[in-house]
């Protein structure tokens, strides 16, 4: 789906050779790390949803299994409801490059599945094109995900700064390790 060695190679030159943060490149159903070894898994801007239900709670499994315990797994995404009330099934985005990015989604709020086709047709260029398809939860979902993947308590939240979880905000999942 993306190129990850390209951004991984960036990553990497941003960080000047500092030491932190180390870029590792792997799938986060099989993480390349021992047992509790760190203190928070931090999963950001709906990088969730792509291997079903089970890949899902594999991955979970996968953050509990990494982190400490009484410590806490953090994940931002979009939720169903959400996607629900702002769902567009196309997006033309004109790029300061003179390029173009369209995207063209369908949306099953019952399966909660939405596919989508992202193209980028850079100027005087041919266009290039990736389809996924992401499973979006709801939050009771989430917890019954969260908890079969051995998480104790699971909390929700609509911001950074604990606000309530709504339609309008994006989903911030706080799971605790036992």
């Amino acid at each position: 789906m993306t190129d990850w060695p390209v951004l991984l190679a960036e990553a990497r030159r941003r960080s000047e050779g500092a030491e932190w943060p180390r870029w590792v490149e792997g799938d986060y159903r099989e993480l390349p790390f021992a047992a509790e070894r760190f203190d928070a898994v931090v999963n950001l801007f709906t990088s969730f949803g792509f291997f079903g239900e089970e890949g899902d709670v594999q991955a979970l499994t996968e953050f509990r299994r990494v982190l400490r315990p009484e410590r806490a797994l953090v994940l931002e995404t979009m939720h169903r409801d959400l996607l629900m009330a702002i769902f567009r099934e196309r997006d033309r985005e004109e790029l300061p490059d003179g390029g173009v990015r369209l995207e063209r989604r369908a949306f099953d709020p019952v399966g909660g599945i939405c596919e989508v086709g992202l193209t980028y047709w850079p100027k005087g260029r041919e266009p290039t094109t990736v389809e996924y398809r992401l499973r979006v939860y709801t939050a009771g979902e989430l917890t019954r995900l969260a908890r079969e993947a051995g998480f104790a308590e699971v909390e929700f939240y609509g911001d950074p700064d604990g606000g309530p979880l709504s339609r309008e905000t994006r989903l911030i999942l706080v799971a605790k390790r036992p």
